[in-house]
Order: structure tokens, then sequence, then C-alpha cells
């Protein structure tokens, strides 16, 4: 009986991560800012977004989409002080990892089902015709 328990969590476990993607393996381009969709770059520059599930707390991230499509989740680590942030599409619970190096920013734009970030850890709006931002394709298989 308890390997038929264990079995199950193994089993439950495979699945439930089989329904993960990291975002740094999805098809992707690059992109000029003068490419970008003018709803990304008419926001892409503000210095936080409001949640839109809690109105105190302020984001790096922002679903442009209406009605929303993803939201972001931040979880913690097995360290105390690290935590890790997800994309969640809405409607088939995909799970989509935001584990990115030094060479991306933190600003995180959806449109549609693309994924715009920039390919800059800061950006300025002065300096917007340097900036480039990689496109990813979040759209169902």
């Amino acid at each position: 009986m308890n390997d038929k328990y264990l079995l199950f969590l193994l089993i439950s476990t495979l699945l439930w991560s089989c329904n993960s993607t990291e975002v740094r393996d999805l098809n992707n381009e690059t992109v000029k800012y003068s490419d970008l969709p003018q709803d990304v770059k008419n926001v892409v520059f503000e210095p936080y977004y409001s949640d839109p599930n809690d109105p105190d707390r302020s984001t790096f991230f922002i679903d442009l989409n209406n009605p929303t499509r993803y939201t972001e989740v931040s979880k913690q680590s097995f360290l105390p002080w690290i935590y890790d942030s997800e994309l969640h599409r809405i409607d088939d619970g995909k799970v989509f990892k935001l584990n990115f190096s030094d060479e991306h920013g933190y600003k995180i734009v959806v449109l549609e089902d693309f994924l715009f970030i920039p390919q800059h850890s800061s950006i300025w709006k002065h300096d917007s015709s340097s900036y480039t931002f990689s496109k990813f394709n979040l759209k169902k298989n």
C-alpha cells in the first residue's frame, strides 16, 4: 500500500512538471525598440506597474491583453531571500519559468501571446533607439 502511494506521488509530480516550460528555451527573436508594437512602447519605460491583484503592490510585469491572459507568480525558493518568478497562462494553467541571466532587464510585458523583455539591465526613454528586446512566443502548440 505504501508503494502505491509513493508511485502516485511520483506520477503526480512528473505530470505537474510537464506543464511548465523555461521561457529562455522558447522560440524567440530580437526586436529593435522601433519595431515593438505601439502598446508595448507606451508602457515599457514606466518605472513599475500596479499589480492588478493587489493595488498596494508594484511589479515589473504587465499583461496588456484585455481580458488578462497571463499572471505573474513569485515563489520563495529553498533559500528564504531568493524568489523564483513564473508566468501562468490563465486559461490552461501552463507555467513559464522566468529564469534569465544578466543580459535581460527586469521589465516583463505580455501582449497577445508574446513576451517582451529588454536585452539591457536598465532602460531609459532618451536612449530608446539603441535598445533591443527579446520577443518570446508563448502560443499554445
